[in-house]
């Protein structure tokens, strides 16, 4: 693996090692090659010791922020540090490790932003609201394939708020949180960007011609690295249905506001500058 072949001169390398072993404890890397953290480790060592800067920023910025955001549930609590610290150690697809990200950023969300919630199994996680109950499930979307296209992106995504709307807690009081980084570089490697305009423009289309949907929100979430700023971006594009209730809209409006479709909110993170 080409994280055993890193030198000394690869300081940024070896100081995310440490970090991961210093937050997650020294088993983190004993998964074996079917690890995703593995997987994503040394894709970034491999990048790193090729010299394809950029692809290894990418893989770089994934453990960064979930390291970052481990170490703060740690702090928060400790008992459920442990649990996702657990999953993380047993994670082996794409599907389950983006879903448990989910997850674990939007933890650090409520941390950073002082909002009490329970976690549950279904939804994830429930929340009072000036008085009232609000919940917000999460999921993630992952294409197999390399290479993939908007309209791709798009089939994907109703295809899953249409699986998640058969669910007993599909309700308007609930946000369906939709983790699609996998798809922002699956449309990259098709030399394209994901179009949030589009989707939002066609999800909300969607949700206003199909009023079975019970959710009363959808967002998409999405990490990817911005080479100019050498910042790796976690932002969310965020769609409230006409039918979410008062208390939904309120809640999402004051702590994750809906922008307009050109933008993204930005939880932007500068990166540590490589040194080869």
């Amino acid at each position: 693996m080409y994280k055993d072949l890193l030198n000394p001169k690869m300081s940024s390398a070896l100081h995310l090692k440490s970090m991961m072993v210093s937050t997650f404890g020294k088993d983190i890397f004993n998964g074996g090659e079917e690890s995703i953290i593995n997987t994503i480790f040394d894709s970034f060592a491999k990048n790193l010791f090729f010299g394809a800067i950029e692809n290894a920023y990418v893989h770089y910025g994934r453990l960064y922020m979930l390291t970052l955001n481990m170490q703060s549930i740690k702090k928060f609590d400790k008992v459920l540090f442990k649990k996702y610290n657990r999953a993380l150690k047993k994670s082996v697809y794409d599907n389950n490790f983006y879903g448990l990200r989910m997850e674990i950023n939007t933890i650090a969300h409520f941390i950073q932003k002082n909002i009490s919630f329970n976690k549950q199994e279904s939804p994830d996680f429930e929340i009072t609201h000036n008085g009232n109950k609000v919940y917000i499930e999460c999921t993630s979307v992952v294409f197999e394939r390399k290479t993939s296209t908007n309209e791709d992106v798009l089939k994907k995504i109703l295809f899953k708020i249409n699986e998640k709307n058969e669910k007993p807690y599909a309700s308007n009081s609930t946000s369906l949180w939709i983790e699609t980084t996998n798809m922002t570089h699956r449309v990259a490697a098709n030399s394209m960007d994901l179009d949030n305009r589009y989707l939002k423009k066609e999800i909300t289309k969607y949700l206003q011609t199909h009023p079975h949907i019970k959710y009363g929100s959808i967002y998409l979430y999405q990490g990817f690295y911005h080479p100019l700023s050498q910042r790796f971006i976690i932002g969310h594009t965020g769609i409230i249905g006409d039918n979410a209730s008062y208390e939904l809209n309120n809640f999402l409006e004051t702590y994750f506001p809906v922008v307009h479709p050109d933008e993204m909110i930005d939880y932007g993170y500068q990166l540590s500058t490589f040194s080869m």
